[in-house]
């Protein structure tokens, strides 16, 4: 009876101490993408040659030359009322939008304009894009070139379902009418970076993270209607990726991304970096065409916790074993 009593308050002291540390003990599910992407439009020279930088003063009317800058950022958690959102109609420089659990007043996970991992701390859904500098030179809004970042970033640490902008988009371009007939030669370059992970105690299913990043350009004819040049950098030199056009280099991935759907799995941090270039067809002197650079992330993730016992009811377990270990006490003393 003394052993049984003893292995009681070992066991009971157990539990308590276990019901005061599992509170840390999530199961969790994480997932990033960025991208920044600096691009920068060129005269032709001989056959597909760079030439000089496009300026503002060959395109007429100069004040014809009309900006199409527009961006935005979302970001939901399910465990938080409401969306968190910011649309520009005019600008590129949508605020980061995020949510955190628990629910406001929080703080955000990170600094307006990071681009880099907020990582694994804290319950948050988070969403950024900031768009800086010109495509052709000569214009107000700043030097060539121009600059797009964009982040998408989930962490759950408890149950929850988030999404990182079911779209961020940040969109520059212009509707433009050319001096005379020529190609046009887009050089860019990117960094990219993204990782996805699951807790070893995550249930799957429904358990699954994942985020994506998308780039593209395309060339409108405002006459037409119809779209003449579209092209995207995939780190796959071919000629004929660029539709309308000509892809001459191509050595970043720009349509990239990374998902998860196992416990206990971690892609780690796949980062990239690299130029592209390519030339549109011949564009027409004197037509309007519109030029539109479209960039995008994404990210969703569902996280479920492991089935077990929560830290009160392990507390109140140790209590109750206490509790029958001085009951029995009693008990043997008083025979």
């Amino acid at each position: 009876m003394k052993n049984f009593k003893r292995k009681s308050l070992v066991l009971a002291m157990g539990l308590l101490g276990l019901g005061a540390v599992t509170g840390n003990a999530h199961a969790g599910a994480y997932t990033y993408t960025s991208s920044l992407v600096t691009a920068q439009l060129f005269n032709v020279t001989g056959v597909n040659g760079k030439g000089s930088a496009i300026d503002v003063s060959q395109f007429v009317p100069v004040t014809g030359l009309t900006a199409q800058d527009s961006s935005a950022t979302s970001a939901n958690l399910n465990s938080v009322p409401g969306v968190s959102a910011d649309i520009q109609s005019s600008s590129g420089n949508s605020a980061q939008s995020f949510q955190t659990n628990p629910t406001p007043p929080g703080t955000a996970p990170a600094a307006e304009n990071t681009f880099t991992q907020a990582g694994s701390g804290s319950w948050y859904s988070r969403a950024d894009t900031n768009l800086t500098g010109s495509l052709i030179t000569g214009l107000p809004s700043g030097p060539a070139p121009a600059t797009s970042s964009n982040v998408s970033e989930i962490n759950l640490t408890g149950n929850d379902i988030g999404s990182s902008g079911a779209h961020v988009d940040n969109n520059t371009g212009f509707v433009f009418s050319l001096v005379g007939s020529q190609q046009v030669f887009i050089d860019l370059s990117g960094i990219t970076a993204t990782r996805s992970f699951l807790t070893a105690d995550a249930v799957v299913p429904p358990s699954i993270t994942g985020s994506t990043s998308t780039w593209v350009v395309n060339v409108t004819d405002n006459v037409t209607h119809l779209n003449v040049f579209s092209w995207t950098a995939n780190k796959n030199l071919n000629a004929a990726d660029a539709i309308g056009g000509t892809e001459l280099s191509d050595a970043i991935n720009l349509n990239f991304g990374s998902s998860i759907s196992s416990a206990g799995s971690d892609t780690g941090l796949i980062s990239d970096s690299g130029a592209a270039s390519a030339v549109t067809g011949l564009l027409l002197g004197g037509r309007s065409y519109t030029l539109l650079l479209t960039s995008t992330t994404s990210a969703n993730s569902t996280n479920q916790n492991a089935n077990v016992p929560e830290p009160s009811m392990m507390g109140l377990m140790g209590m109750g074993l206490l509790g029958l270990g001085a009951t029995r006490l009693r008990r043997s003393k008083a025979v």
